[in-house]
């Protein structure tokens, strides 16, 4: 029956893939967990006949990994990288207590797809086959500045044209059509390189006091306005690899996060839990909202 299923599923019609695949973003995970529904959820699901597709008593967790799946194999959007590299290298080759995952953090003028704090620094820009490379330059030119591993995660098709564009320093992963990620080329150690002011500018105001009071044993005695301009002239003395090691362990207070945080999430959902900004605590109920909501309730025709 799930093999029956999953096949009609797989004929959706293509223009409702872009909207299936926004279905378990953060922010309708988010919205889910404070209201009980979302209505983009409801929307892509009407238009798509997701009901007719697997049926209305189907719940709302089993059409997630179904959606996820038909993902894998006809749209690979964004959303299946990130989650690939949740499950297989955040929680796969390192551990939640030790490592710390970050999305879209701003670095100068871009955001980064995903940051890894640990022992270095580790920043996964995401190149799907839905993607172009007009951006790819300055993105990797910012990271640079700020992180000592620079990683760009793309396809097979793309990774060799790569190969000679992006900075010899750059590593270059691609997700295979099984779903592993393979390092095609290593990442080599930046963190010597890295531009102080740039660093400065990705923190928080709190986060640079911290930083300036430790690597200087005080800060400016300035008033409030000029403090953090202040901060960031101190840092400047300082060597990069001090400022990034720093930064690593600053960034790492952000978010914490143990192992057993996950044991209700299903991997389909990582990315999405992680980025719904919903505390850990709460996950496990909304594992069980998707698990106890059907399809018709979410369609509610």
């Amino acid at each position: 029956m799930a093999h029956e299923r999953e096949c009609s599923f797989a004929t959706v019609g293509e223009r409702h893939l872009p909207l299936l695949a926004r279905c378990f973003a953060g922010p309708v995970i988010r919205h889910i967990h404070h209201h009980g529904h979302s209505a983009y959820l409801t929307a892509a699901f009407r238009q798509a006949r997701v009901d007719e597709m697997l049926g209305r008593n189907t719940t709302l967790l089993a059409a997630a990994q179904s959606i996820f799946h038909l993902m894998r194999r006809l749209y690979r959007s964004d959303y299946v990288y990130r989650a690939a590299i949740a499950n297989k290298i955040f929680l796969g080759r390192h551990s939640p207590a030790t490592t710390t995952l970050l999305s879209e953090l701003r670095v100068w003028r871009s955001k980064a797809d995903l940051a890894m704090l640990n022992g270095t620094s580790t920043v996964y820009e995401i190149k799907t086959e839905l993607d172009n490379f007009d951006r790819l330059a300055s993105q990797v030119d910012a990271y640079s500045r700020m992180f000592d591993l620079i990683y760009v995660v793309t396809n097979a098709r793309q990774s060799q044209h790569l190969q000679s564009v992006v900075p010899s320093h750059v590593g270059i992963i691609v997700l295979s059509e099984s779903f592993t990620l393979q390092v095609t080329r290593d990442a080599v150690s930046n963190a010597d390189n890295i531009d102080i002011p740039t660093v400065a500018d990705a923190l928080r105001r709190q986060e640079l006091i911290e930083m300036t009071r430790t690597l200087c044993g005080s800060i400016p005695p300035v008033p409030s306005v000029r403090l953090a301009a202040e901060c960031r002239q101190a840092l400047v003395k300082h060597q990069a690899r001090s400022v990034h090691r720093e930064m690593v362990r600053l960034l790492k207070m952000r978010r914490s996060f143990k192992r057993d945080d996950f044991r209700t999430v299903p991997e389909e959902l990582v990315p999405a839990y992680l980025e719904s900004g919903v505390q850990a605590s709460e996950w496990s109920a909304i594992t069980e909202r998707f698990s106890c909501t059907s399809i018709g309730e979410v369609i509610g025709l």
